[in-house]
């Protein structure tokens, strides 16, 4: 069985700065080696890293094919031809979805859209549904978060005369579909100065250029209405960024340059949408707070649209964000919040069997873990092997039961697997390495996704660990302490400066702050059902409250190995006083926090990782 307690191996960045640079920067010490940390050491990368407007996103026009696509556009736009948008079924698919359709219809032009069915139709635009567009009279199709690999049906969609623009953010193929025009940053000939936006920035892109060459945009790149768009009833900028800056947060970007400007710009126009759908999903999803934060999109609001298309129609969430009827917007809201719910109960339930059955069959010695669940929903099975991997430290695939059919319709028994990878395995390399006993496979360096036949799956997860590059090493997480600091030394001031680091996420966590030698006072459990620990913790004479929200059983066995179980009881006990020479001792990663309670602010202690 593998081990449940996957230590980290920390790393210790440097900690000092010059006095120089602090006063330059205007902020203290600690936030500054943060900053330092980062590559942000003079003036000029400071600035470019917390100061943001529309001037720093970079003009839309630099990329590849989006003049030629928006001169047809404005064409197609002003005789009222059908435009038809084809999405993807997560949360950058309908967040492209709808800033086209939204985009689009504002002026008048003649569009709808249609998203592939996760199980039905699988990933991008399909045969299915370039036949339904043949029959809707569709003169131009957008695709938006899909596309760039779509070569037979986009080839049957040319053939029947259909004008075709792909948007796209995914990497191109060796052949590329001979489409009217492709706008994708990271097309071999595109100079693009930002190559890692999502499908709904390069979606804006198009619309922002379109409204420019139609004169609806001052064409400054101030993105300004022009009296000629007002009056048109074009769409705000902020309106249709928002939606980009969501998407950006959700399909996890690296979380600098444009994609940093994007969310910074995109937060504060969420907190005061005026969106109906955008209202009415957070209130289904219990958000009461005005403040929406990158965490919020990507934990909270995020996943009821990612459930739609798990579960559902992915269409429901376009269909949320494009209504502007209340009662209706509530509706879906509570039903996408609903699918959530049923979203997490599959994936607890599915990611506790697949732990139990590592416990009962798994071998340690292989690198790579391989499980199959029966029963469970194909939709789910890549979000457990994202928690399996977090867990244990090791590329994870979750296998599950799907059928295909032959040439003769016959339906044959298969299996479908998702996959979530670590640093040093690529998932998509490895799985070539395998391809003789796979049906099929895509993916890239850190997720996958293959269908293999059943009697083949032996042989394949054989196949994985033999071949396997991973040594004992890279099965050991890594992670580098930005700063120490004494937990007695938290202040407001620090707290309020960390936000300068957000939004946080892809290529830029959330800081790592690291503290030693600490007394622990007393342990304490809390929550409804006593699943977290509070910590009194004693430094430097100060006494400040410590909160985990890990699993317990792992702070109680790294404490019970080094001061035995006698000792636990001991720290339990709320009438038990150890004096301070018996005080067992702790190494903390944490984040700085604050409690206010009536009135009165505490600093706290938010702990990562712990060890005694």
């Amino acid at each position: 069985m593998i081990d449940n307690d996957i230590q980290i191996k920390y790393t210790i960045k440097g900690q000092n700065v010059s006095k120089q640079l602090v006063d330059e920067f205007g902020v203290s010490r600690e936030m500054t080696v943060i900053l330092a940390n980062r590559g942000i050491d003079t003036l000029e990368k400071f600035k470019e890293y917390t100061q943001f407007s529309v001037q720093s996103l970079h003009a839309p026009e630099l990329l590849l094919n989006m003049d030629k696509a928006c001169s047809m556009l404005m064409r197609k736009v002003a005789a009222k031809r059908r435009i038809r948008i084809i999405g993807d079924y997560d949360v950058d698919g309908i967040m492209s979805t709808t800033i086209l359709v939204k985009g689009l219809s504002s002026i008048g032009a003649n569009v709808s859209y249609g998203i592939p069915d996760r199980v039905i139709d699988g990933y991008g635009i399909n045969e299915r549904l370039v036949d339904k567009a043949i029959e809707d009279g569709i003169e131009v199709i957008i695709t938006c978060d899909n596309g760039i690999s779509a070569v037979e049906p986009l080839k049957k969609a040319t053939d029947a005369g259909i004008l075709v623009v792909v948007t796209d953010h995914h990497e191109p193929p060796e052949i590329l579909p001979e489409v009217y025009a492709i706008i994708d940053q990271k097309q071999q000939e595109d100079t693009y100065p930002c190559k890692h936006i999502c499908g709904a920035t390069v979606a804006f892109k198009l619309i922002v250029r379109l409204y420019q060459m139609m004169g609806y945009y001052e064409d400054n790149n101030s993105l300004k209405l022009t009296e000629k768009g007002t009056a048109t009833g074009a769409a705000d900028y902020e309106d249709l960024l928002q939606f980009a800056g969501f998407a950006t947060v959700c399909d996890v970007v690296p979380l600098l340059d444009e994609n940093r400007a994007i969310v910074s710009m995109a937060l504060p126009i969420l907190r005061r949408t005026a969106n109906l759908g955008l209202m009415a999903i957070k209130n289904a999803a219990k958000l009461n707070s005005p403040y929406v934060s990158a965490y919020h999109l990507g934990f909270v609001l995020g996943p009821c649209f990612n459930a739609c298309g798990r579960l559902a129609s992915a269409e429901t969430g376009v269909e949320l964000l494009l209504n502007d009827n209340n009662e209706k917007c509530a509706e879906l809201a509570e039903y996408a919040a609903g699918l959530n719910e049923e979203r997490k109960k599959q994936t607890i339930d599915g990611t506790e069997l697949a732990v139990s059955k590592m416990k009962e069959k798994w071998n340690p010695e292989n690198p790579v873990l391989t499980v199959y669940l029966e029963n469970v929903h194909e939709s789910v099975i890549g979000i457990i092997a994202g928690k399996l991997k977090e867990r244990f430290f090791r590329p994870t695939f979750v296998f599950t039961d799907t059928v295909a059919k032959n040439e003769n319709g016959q339906e044959i028994p298969m299996l479908k697997a998702s996959g979530r990878s670590i640093k040093g395995y690529n998932m998509f390399e490895e799985l070539n390495k395998c391809k003789e006993v796979l049906e099929k496979f895509g993916g890239h360096e850190l997720a996958a996704g293959l269908s293999v036949k059943k009697e083949n799956y032996k042989r394949l997860v054989e196949l994985l660990n033999a071949n396997s590059p991973l040594t004992k090493d890279d099965l050991i997480p890594k992670k580098s302490i930005d700063l120490f600091l004494p937990v007695s030394e938290i202040s407001e001031r620090f707290i309020n400066e960390l936000e300068m680091i957000e939004p946080t996420g892809q290529s830029n966590p959330k800081p790592v702050i690291a503290d030693r030698e600490i007394s622990v006072v007393r342990f304490q459990l809390i929550g409804k059902i006593k699943k977290y620990i509070k910590l009194v913790l004693k430094k430097n004479g100060k006494v400040i409250e410590g909160l985990y929200f890990g699993e317990k059983e792992k702070v109680e066995n790294r404490f019970i190995k080094v001061y035995g179980g006698e000792m636990l009881g001991k720290m339990y006990d709320r009438y038990y006083e150890l004096n301070e020479a018996e005080l067992p001792h702790a190494t903390i990663v944490y984040k700085p926090g604050m409690n206010e309670y009536n009135g009165i602010k505490s600093m706290q202690a938010i702990i990562d990782d712990i060890w005694f």
